[in-house]
């Protein structure tokens, strides 16, 4: 009974590398999948510490990088005194209109996607400079901070359970509990990694505090409401919200520590936590400081908050009426040229931080609201606005949009994916009336498109090659057309027109800062309206009558809504708003001005009476006492923008072992770098250390019923048995064309040895008891450059079980004695090669085909027959040749939000059809004096559906439905095949074994709520989250093969206890145990083959609490459809 149940026991070697990325290989899932994205070459910059690596159409940010990455190496590596022990690879990403950075710190690899960060949470600062910074801060503090080397990121301890055997049929129980534990060598809290990685050093400014940093800490100071120090040690079923408070928070933290202790402390705190001793970060804080962290945490909390309070003393704030708060990111209000409606963007209704477009009506009496259809599926959580009526439709939107003149349409971006699997922002016209929608773009990277005031075209935003600039787009002939020409890394923001519609108003970022420009159609220049190293000058908005440009800016540190005249050559700016957060985004429609306020709990819809704003309104607020890393004049950076993009035609002449070198050295005397083609880079292997126990021979009897009878020598003994060690390893090609992973465990104890030569000699290591698996991906076939273009897995499996006294033979002595039983050993040999092709064809969608082969071989030890008198040899042979054909398909449209992990919300599906031509051993039959196999072969055709949907009652709690399906389309008449619904995949409230069939279905109801949320508490190197309940009733059944089902459908019902924590700050664990009672009481009647005189003709089940019991990295991890 181990054809379907191979496929657990394998997956069950793989699940322990979940820890620190899911693989693929445990879950069939498009999220799990990228694009191969093979159509164009990739280059390598080379130069003495980096290698970075690019594709077409960024040779120019490939030799930034290059000279950024030699720039950044001495100034970080020497507050650390080390150096990595190989060159970083960079990897530049510019297939997605997407903003990021990564490094893989194990790996000593960076990944960058190449548009610049435009976040509503985090201000102005030349991207490039600041990401490889970032990451490469992170490579070296992280690595520093190791107990170990960067190759052994863990070792692993696991503890197998199994159900008790009840059927002769079966060699052991189904798994009932799986724990999984990583001994991380690395332990440093998200706020310390982050903190650090903003700092990088005292003075250097790639990275500083800026005022919206301070916007962040000073609302949450100053509402009472900080992140505890446990809290800030990780990022899970937190928002983005508070996920960028643990950044900014740690930020604070670092810099008041530095401030305090010196910058020496940051190696120091990495050097103490590199201590095999120190778990916690607590721990390391003490050690270097000499003070508590607690005590250490708040007195940060305390100053800073005291600072803010004397910041802030000479001030006088506004109110502001609130038009919309729901959510935390609400933006862009713009209203339609009636005056009569608002629209805006707004994650009011979500759980995740995706922000959808509202229109709502203008009325003193009433509001209502609707969410424009632009084609999403309805995903979304049912929390409800103040005072709205709603309709969400989840919709990524995340940029500026305008209405059409007559305000009968909107012009709008979003993200398209093309045929290549890049996902970049297109334009597209949304008819209020209809509702229709218009594409008029392809993969031509523009967003934030505003309206022209009187004809049919639009100016936006459109990035390209490091660069962004702004363009106007015939809406009716979809001409497109650069208006400005920024070539060396510049980017621009939110344009504006003017309603004379021969001026573009727009912010750009310099260096540090965001600056408003001008573009005259008239004459074809581009000049600043508004400029200044050091304040930020953004959101520019021109009123109907053109008399005033509204902006919002930070002179004093916090950003308010101002404005200009333009009648006036030399004008003043008036503040119009004096808030304590942050207002953005101004619009102005007759005396009233709304804008996103940012406050203590996210972003607002805010508005003001302009005819009530005063004349002056004095600022006041002193920046100068927070003591934070504030840029307060410019440092000397290198300018890097005589640095220019390398021609395609050039790129081409470039053959396997051609090179040029490039002329782009700066401060860093060092070689210059070489441009080549790029050539396969591996990363270095990782090693995983493993323990297990995987307690499935009971030798000695249940380890339960051995402990509490106190039988210790013989619980030890079933111990050593069943005792593995091994490891897991894993490497991959750095661009993720190709990645390996596999493991090899041994059960060292499985065979017996009459010592030491004995224990390592050949044929006893080979005869031990093995799990060995492989699994090879190749990304995107090569001669299919689109996006579906399948991803080939390459697996083998194998698994040896020794099974003492595991064949029983009935023999006579002589002719008139009793009949008498002689045993032996055996050992049952499986094999399993898959080839696999999935395609991705898009983020919900993913297509599988796929063929397996399995040979199975069970080997008898020799023995000697007292019937015969004589030795019988050991013998092997194959009793099962599995060849499957299959194809499959899953959707999959799940939302992604704090509590996803715990109380899944959406909709995934699979259907699966195989095809099984197969053999079977029946019999032996003698020819020739030899024992030869006879083998049934069956054709078997089977159809698999499953479903998983998850609906939202709060923004916590989840009702679950859960359903599968199984059958064989023939009717194979032999046990083997029979399909399982039992036990930990299936019902729980029956074992594995009890409920199957040819044709088998079941439905699972589950209701999951929270508990304990927020728990924020650090239990040695353990960060608990949160505690939850799952209740759930089942029902199913299994029908035809040849056992005696009972045909009543079965029911149960259950509960299981989910919590969530985090392990060394860096594993996500989830625990788990559930109890579940089936209310059916039942036999199954077994086939004469299976009786013998130890067991009887029936096997009892139901009527019984069953148990199962889990730590590992998901809470169904299990259940791999």
């Amino acid at each position: 009974m181990i054809n379907r149940s191979l496929h657990i026991i394998f997956l069950i070697s793989v699940i322990a590398f979940a820890g620190l990325s899911t693989p693929a290989w445990a879950q069939l899932s498009p999220s799990q999948y990228s694009y191969p994205q093979n159509h164009l070459p990739w280059y390598t910059v080379e130069s003495e510490h980096f290698q970075v690596h690019f594709q077409k159409g960024n040779s120019r940010s490939a030799q930034v990088t290059s000279r950024i990455a030699e720039e950044v190496y001495p100034t970080i590596t020497s507050l650390y005194q080390y150096e990595p022990d190989t060159k970083i690879d960079i990897i530049l990403n510019d297939r997605q209109d997407y903003s990021n950075g990564a490094a893989y710190f194990f790996d000593n690899q960076i990944e960058i996607w190449v548009p610049a960060l435009n976040s509503p949470l985090r201000g102005s600062h030349d991207w490039l400079w600041d990401v490889i910074s970032h990451e490469f801060t992170h490579i070296i503090q992280l690595q520093v901070a190791m107990k170990k080397g960067r190759r052994l990121p863990a070792l692993y301890f696991q503890w197998l359970s199994y159900s008790d055997v009840r059927r002769p049929d079966v060699l052991y129980g189904y798994p009932k509990g799986i724990l999984t534990y990583p001994f991380a060598t690395i332990n440093v809290p998200a706020w310390f990694a982050e903190g650090v990685a903003q700092y990088q050093r005292k003075k250097l400014y790639h990275d500083f505090w800026d005022s919206h940093r301070d916007m962040l800490l000073r609302t949450a100071l100053l509402n009472g409401s900080p992140i505890s120090l446990d809290g800030m040690a990780f990022f899970t079923s937190k928002n983005a919200l508070e996920r960028e408070r643990v950044y900014n928070q740690g930020f604070a933290f670092t810099s008041f520590m530095v401030q305090n202790y010196g910058e020496s402390i940051i190696p120091k705190i990495s050097n103490a936590l590199a201590h095999n001793g120190a778990y916690t970060i607590n721990e390391a804080l003490h050690k270097a400081t000499g003070t508590d962290a607690q005590q250490l945490f708040h007195t940060f909390i305390d100053n800073t908050t005291k600072n803010y309070t004397s910041a802030i003393a000479g001030q006088t704030f506004y109110s502001t009426n609130t038009i919309q708060d729901g959510g935390f990111f609400n933006f862009y209000p713009h209203l339609s040229p009636d005056g009569n409606k608002i629209a805006y963007l707004s994650n009011q209704n979500f759980r995740s931080s995706s922000t959808q477009l509202f229109i709502e009506t203008l009325n003193d009496s009433a509001r209502s609201q609707q969410a424009i259809n632009i084609g999403v599926p309805h995903t979304s959580s049912p929390q409800k606005a103040k005072g709205h009526s709603q309709k969400p439709i989840l919709k990524h939107i995340q940029s500026a949009f305008s209405f059409s003149p007559d305000g009968q349409s909107l012009i709008f971006s979003k993200q398209k994916l093309n045929q290549y699997g890049e996902r970049y922002n297109d334009l597209f016209i949304y008819n209020i009336d209809t509702p229709h929608t218009q594409r008029l773009t392809h993969s031509k990277r523009l967003s934030s498109p505003i309206w022209h005031p009187t004809k049919k075209q639009a100016v936006a935003v459109q990035q390209t090659g490091g660069s962004s600039n702004i363009s106007i787009i015939d809406l009716q002939s979809g001409s497109l057309k650069p208006l400005t020409n920024f070539t060396k890394g510049q980017h621009v923001y939110t344009p504006a027109w003017h309603p004379d519609g021969n001026i573009v108003y727009f912010a750009k970022a310099d260096d540090y800062s965001r600056n408003i420009y001008r573009y005259d159609f008239e004459e074809h220049t581009t000049v600043p309206v508004l400029h200044d190293s050091l304040t930020n000058y953004r959101d520019p908005f021109v009123d109907a009558s053109g008399q005033y440009l509204y902006y919002a800016a930070d002179p004093d540190g916090i950003f308010n809504i101002y404005r200009i005249s333009l009648d006036e050559p030399s004008p003043d700016p008036q503040k119009l708003t004096n808030v304590l957060g942050g207002a953005f985004m101004p619009h102005q429609a007759g005396s009233k001005l709304y804008f996103s306020e940012f406050k203590a709990d996210g972003y607002a819809i805010s508005a003001i009476d302009l005819s009530t704003v005063k004349q002056t309104v004095k600022t006041e607020y002193d920046r100068s006492a927070i003591a934070l890393k504030t840029l307060e004049e410019l440092p000397d950076r290198t300018n890097l923008k005589h640095i220019t993009a390398i021609s395609p035609a050039e790129l081409q002449k470039l053959g396997q072992s051609d090179s040029l070198t490039l002329d782009i050295t700066g401060k860093a005397k060092h070689n210059p770098p070489v441009l080549t083609t790029y050539k396969n880079n591996y990363t270095s292997f990782s090693f995983y250390p493993v323990l297990r126990f995987d307690n499935y021979s009971k030798k000695h009897g249940s380890n339960g019923r051995l402990l509490t009878a106190g039988r210790f020598g013989d619980l030890g003994k079933n111990l050593l048995r069943d005792l593995k060690i091994g490891t897991y390893f894993s490497s991959r090609e750095v661009t993720d064309n190709l990645t390996v992973f596999g493991g090899a465990l041994f059960g060292i104890a499985s065979e017996p040895s009459s010592g030491i030569g004995n224990f390592f000699s050949p044929s006893r290591l080979t005869d031990l008891d093995r799990d060995l698996f492989t699994i090879i991906e190749h990304s995107g076939l090569p001669f299919i450059e689109k996006r579906w273009s399948p991803t080939i897995s390459v697996e083998l499996y194998n698994m040896r079980r020794n099974v003492s006294n595991g064949l029983t033979i009935e023999e006579f002595p002589c002719t008139s004695c009793l009949p008498d039983t002689t045993s032996a050993d055996i050992a049952y040999n499986i094999w399993e090669a898959n080839l696999y092709l999935r395609s991705k064809i898009n983020r919900h969608n993913l297509v599988e085909i796929g063929a397996r082969y399995s040979p199975y071989e069970v080997q008898t030890d020799g023995f000697f027959s007292r019937e015969l008198q004589q030795f019988i040899p050991s013998s092997s042979s194959e009793y099962y040749k599995g060849t499957t054909f299959t194809a499959a398909h899953v959707y999959e449209n799940v939302l992604r939000y704090p509590h996803s992990d715990v109380a899944p919300v959406g909709l995934k599906t699979l259907i699966r059809y195989s095809y099984e031509p197969s053999k079977l051993l029946d019999e032996y039959e003698i020819e020739d004096n030899t024992l030869l196999p006879v083998y049934e072969t069956v054709k078997n055709h089977s159809l698999e559906a499953t479903v998983r949907f998850g609906y939202p009652l709060s923004n916590s709690s989840s009702l679950g439905i859960y359903g599968r399906g199984f059958s064989y389309v023939n009717a194979p008449n032999d046990a083997f095949y029979l399909d399982y619904i039992g036990g930990f995949t299936g019902m729980r409230s029956y074992p594995y074994f009890a409920i199957g069939g040819n044709s088998t279905a079941m439905t699972q109801l589950s209701y999951n709520v929270p508990l304990i949320r927020n728990i924020n508490h650090q239990l040695g190197r353990h960060s608990l989250d949160k505690l939850y309940l799952r209740l759930f009733g089942e029902v199913g059944n299994g029908w035809g093969g040849p056992l005696a089902n009972n045909t009543t459908v079965k029911t149960g019902l259950g509960a299981e206890l989910r919590f969530a924590f985090n392990s060394y700050y860096l594993f996500p664990l989830k625990l788990f145990i559930s109890s579940a009672y089936g209310f059916n009481n039942f036999d199954i009647n077994l086939p004469d083959e299976f009786i013998t005189q130890s067991s009887g003709s029936t096997v009892q089940y139901g009527n019984e609490f069953i148990f199962h019991f889990g730590l590992t990295f998901d809470f169904d991890v299990l259940n791999n459809d």
